[in-house]
């Protein structure tokens, strides 16, 4: 039975953290502040793209299907990898 009860809450707190909607609770503050800086930039460089956290901690641009290729070109050269909403590298 305490193993049973070890193993519904260690099950608990793994289902906890896959499913947290907060990127710095599944990316760490500091990585969370690095990102977001860097998305603030980005939407200066670029007002028309939408840029968010994804859930492996990288940067993902919500609108990629409405850039041009100059804005693909412009992201690339960032570093910033393109891919589309089935996580497809574009």
């Amino acid at each position: 039975m305490k193993k049973l009860s070890l193993y519904l809450i260690s099950l608990i707190f793994i289902c906890s953290l896959a499913i947290a909607d907060d990127p710095s609770e599944r990316c760490g503050v500091e990585l969370t502040a690095k990102l977001e800086g860097y998305m603030k930039w980005l939407k200066e460089e670029l007002p028309h793209i939408e840029p968010a956290i994804n859930q492996n901690c990288k940067i993902q641009i919500m609108n990629l299907k409405e850039l041009t290729e100059k804005d693909k070109e412009k992201l690339k050269r960032h570093e910033i990898e393109l891919s589309d909403e089935n996580n497809k590298i574009v």
